[in-house]
């Protein structure tokens, strides 16, 4: 059996799409998996076990067209569509593949043979799993995951730690979203001087989106920072997470790397819903607000005072990382 499984475009959509994946290889005999993706997620494709074979999205939308119109003479008998796009139902349609399951949104039922009701109050993880149903795979339990890290890469991230300078907390200032998800700089700038008093060393990760915020948040800081913003690829970016003691993140991609790698984590939510899309599995404090206006899933704080952030305090912040490290000693 041959599948094709179109990717979602952000990073922390497709790994919460990484249990679907790992259950389709346990409950399908002989399957072939492969993954149809952006080029900026090959790289986190390429550690999940079960997938075959990666096929990269080279340019926009035209470009998907023509590549589903490519693949119809491989016979895929099943896709799936993770988008809840028009466009990535089309490519399955135009793919030719036989079986094609997806959520019934933006009036694409018609280039589905499966077309299921998107839940609207369950995790993105357990939303996804309901594309199994049309395949008969029942769901009682989360799959272990075991994501391939070169041991080449371990050794590189090592390199860049020193590990002799540890133990590492990593702070993830930035969200690609919007600022509406970021807790406030000067509190991450405050916190890092406080795990810089109780004997951590910090990293700081980030995009280059976020190298002039990070730039800062180093800065004030002082000594024993470690500035890795842009400068690892994602493979590395996930071998640098395996050797943190604690990632202190915001609702993004990165968090749920850290989920998936089961680094212990506090995660920070304001504008979104730890319930939709909160970690999932490991060791973590979630930190969110009381607010009646949280979440709003908002870019941008609507009242212009980012308070629903700003309520979670340095204080509860690193509580939260003390506890965590100390629950590992354990």
């Amino acid at each position: 059996m041959r599948i094709l499984i179109r990717s979602p475009n952000w990073l922390g959509d497709a790994v919460m799409a990484f249990p679907l994946v790992q259950l389709l290889k346990e409950n399908l005999l002989g399957v072939s998996l492969q993954i149809m993706t952006r080029g900026y997620l090959a790289e986190l494709w390429e550690v999940h076990p079960a997938v075959d074979k990666i096929r990269i999205i080279k340019g926009g939308k035209l470009r998907e067209i023509m590549m589903a119109l490519k693949m119809r003479k491989e016979a895929f008998d099943l896709y799936i569509s993770l988008p809840n796009s028009f466009l990535a139902a089309l490519s399955g349609w135009l793919c030719g593949a036989k079986s094609r399951i997806g959520f019934a949104t933006q009036k694409r039922e018609f280039l589905l043979t499966h077309p299921l009701p998107l839940p609207q109050k369950q995790h993105r993880v357990f939303q996804y799993l309901n594309l199994l149903k049309p395949l008969n795979i029942n769901v009682h339990r989360l799959p272990p995951l075991r994501p391939k890290i070169d041991q080449s890469l371990k050794e590189k991230a090592k390199g860049l730690l020193n590990p002799q300078k540890g133990p590492f907390i990593a702070l993830n200032p930035g969200a690609f979203y919007g600022e509406a998800k970021c807790w406030p700089e000067e509190n991450f700038m405050r916190l890092g001087r406080a795990l810089i008093k109780n004997g951590f060393q910090v990293v700081l990760l980030g995009s280059k989106k976020e190298a002039e915020k990070n730039e800062r948040i180093k800065n004030h800081i002082g000594e024993n920072v470690n500035d890795l913003t842009g400068k690892t690829s994602l493979k590395e970016l996930m071998a640098i997470l395996t050797e943190m003691g604690c990632l202190v993140t915001n609702d993004t991609g990165t968090m749920h790397l850290g989920v998936l790698l089961e680094v212990p984590l506090v995660a920070i939510f304001g504008s979104t819903s730890p319930a939709f899309t909160g970690p999932w599995k490991g060791n973590n404090i979630v930190l969110s607000s009381s607010l009646p206006c949280s979440p709003c899933f908002k870019r941008k704080c609507p009242k212009g005072d980012l308070r629903c952030m700003r309520e979670i305090t340095v204080e509860q912040v690193l509580s939260a990382v003390l506890r965590i490290v100390n629950a590992s000693k354990s």
